[in-house]
């Protein structure tokens, strides 16, 4: 656990062939070393442990994030965001929660993650944001716009507080998100989207 933590890579492999460390023992705040080692920006650690047999890539934190979701926030992981897209046990699931909002754009995991079949922006977290609700509360007007263009989102999804993408992205300063989530309500073009 401890080298996963450090991204000590090869620790890490001796400790998984030797079989006598749980690959998904959970310390820290209930996270295993996959999450600890994504959380910490070992990247290679990160691709390690995916490789074990074993690993468990479904369980999410205490805040109901999966770990592609931690990866999407987690100061833009675009690369580990690919990484585990392309794990063979990704599950829908994971994918459908994945594709939120937040500072993680701009490297294109947006488009990763569109481009994923059977992805549901309209998944809910533990406090039912939505990805068009986390990208509007976030520093991310342009993946605010990119979602509006996405068919099937819902632009009146309401979080737990009640809150909507329009309230959060004019409580968060994007006038021009805010004018534009308008226009899109009223069936208008969304001007700037890309």
């Amino acid at each position: 656990m401890a080298a996963a933590t450090q991204g000590h890579v090869s620790v890490v492999r001796i400790l998984l062939q030797d079989g006598r460390q749980c690959v998904n023992q959970v310390k820290r705040q209930g996270l295993s070393a996959l999450w600890l080692a994504l959380a910490d920006n070992h990247d290679l650690t990160v691709e390690v442990l995916l490789q074990h047999p074993a690993i468990v890539i479904a369980a999410p934190n205490m805040r109901g994030y999966t770990l592609l979701q931690q990866a999407v926030i987690n100061n833009g992981q675009c690369r580990m965001v690919h990484v585990l897209l392309a794990h063979p046990r990704m599950s829908v699931a994971q994918r459908d929660a994945a594709a939120f909002g937040g500072n993680a754009w701009p490297c294109g995991a947006l488009t990763a993650l569109l481009q994923c079949p059977q992805t549901a922006l309209n998944a809910r977290d533990n406090l039912g944001r939505t990805s068009l609700l986390l990208a509007a509360a976030g520093d991310a007007p342009q993946t605010l716009c990119r979602l509006l263009t996405v068919a099937g989102v819902d632009i009146t999804a309401a979080d737990t507080f009640g809150s909507t993408a329009l309230i959060l992205a004019a409580g968060a300063g994007h006038a021009d998100v805010a004018r534009a989530q308008r226009l899109y309500s009223a069936g208008e073009a969304v001007i700037g989207a890309s």
